[in-house]
């Protein structure tokens, strides 16, 4: 927003604000579309190592900092990624932890850092509200390097349903 760089969807979400999640009644309905899951988060299954060059992920960050996206749990945000690109040191370790992410090569301890989602709660237009997940920096890097790897395969393999990534409005879809 101080940057200059709203979008329609920033517009619409900063015209209805946020609901409180602090408010009983916010948190119920939150908590009833997404229960907590007592379940182990179970292992990907056995795969070859991906591996994206470089100036992919310096190329993906770029882009994907241009459009300010907001910040997961950890409070950075791809757009805080970006200046550190001019540094031979910091480039390798972005790249290094993107690799961890992108082939799940990191510890349980550490698993919920990158898979885990700040939840925010939007009015809907009539009641209720609607949860909007917003991921960790590297993990979606990491998921937008692997999508574009293979786009074709991702495309089918999630059907006609996928109206996220790569799907021009494809929330008004809904």
């Amino acid at each position: 927003m101080t940057l200059g760089l709203v979008s329609k969807a920033s517009r619409a979400l900063m015209q209805k604000g946020i609901k409180d999640p602090e408010e009983p009644n916010v948190l119920r309905d939150f908590r009833a579309l997404h229960p907590a899951n007592s379940d182990a988060m179970p292992r990907p299954l056995p795969s070859p190592r991906a591996q994206i060059a470089t100036d992919s992920i310096k190329d993906a960050i770029n882009k994907m900092a241009a459009k300010c996206s907001a910040a997961g749990l950890t409070k950075v945000a791809v757009m805080h990624l970006a200046p550190l690109l001019g540094d031979t040191i910091s480039t390798k370790f972005i790249a290094h932890v993107v690799h961890r992410v992108l082939n799940a090569e990191f510890s349980e301890e550490l698993r919920p850092f990158f898979t885990d989602a700040r939840g925010l709660c939007l009015p809907k237009e009539m009641s209720g509200i609607r949860p909007l997940a917003i991921g960790d920096a590297f993990w979606r890097v990491a998921s937008q390097l692997s999508i574009a790897a293979d786009e074709k395969a991702w495309k089918e393999a999630v059907g006609k349903h996928q109206l996220g990534y790569g799907v021009k409005a494809g929330c008004e879809a809904l």
